[in-house]
Parts: C-alpha cells; sequence; structure tokens
C-alpha cells in the first residue's frame, strides 16, 4: 500500500488533483473530499488507455486509480489517501468531530 511521508503544510487546497475512475474505489476519495469541504480538480481517467498512459504512469507507476496529488505530495491507494487528508486538513477533520481537542 502506498504511503507518504509528514503531510505538507502551506498548501492551498486548490492544489489537489484526484485523479479516478467512475467504477474504482474512488468513490471513497471523493466521500472524503466533499467531507472535508477543501477545492480540488477531478481528473476521470479510463481502464486501459489514460491509466496507462506515459503521463499518469509517471505520477502513479502502478497505473490504478484513485490517486492524489497536493502539491508535491503523491498518495495512492483510497485508505492511504483518506488517512493523508485527515492529517493535511486537521481543522476540517475536527469540524466533523471526528478528533478531540
Amino acid at each position: 500500500m502506498a504511503g507518504y511521508a509528514e503531510a505538507p503544510r502551506g498548501f492551498e487546497p486548490a492544489e489537489i488533483t484526484f485523479y479516478t475512475n467512475p467504477f474504482s474505489r474512488g468513490g471513497i476519495v471523493h466521500w472524503m473530499l466533499e467531507e472535508l469541504s477543501v477545492p480540488y480538480r477531478t481528473v476521470l481517467l479510463e481502464y486501459g488507455t489514460t491509466m496507462k498512459s506515459p503521463d499518469y504512469l509517471a505520477l502513479n507507476p502502478m497505473g490504478k486509480v484513485p490517486a492524489i496529488r497536493h502539491g508535491k505530495v503523491v498518495v495512492t491507494e483510497a485508505a492511504a489517501i483518506c488517512s493523508y487528508l485527515a492529517d493535511a486538513f486537521p481543522e476540517a477533520y475536527r469540524i466533523l468531530g471526528r478528533l478531540d481537542g
């Protein structure tokens, strides 16, 4: 499973690009982005074509979705993305009542 280093600070939420396909587990990530109310741009990819394009493989060598790019950070796999987003936007996550403090 993909992971990430320390969550970036100082990035504008508009810098999130969400790569997905309607028939993928991207729905989980879409839900998280909507719950956090952070702006993002969606890029729809097709299985076997745009997911295997050189441009996307440079971003995600596995050629799978979902994936996000937040500034210079790329995170793949739905669970890792949701964890990353919770860490990257702790204020929004607290508003949802998911954290104490």
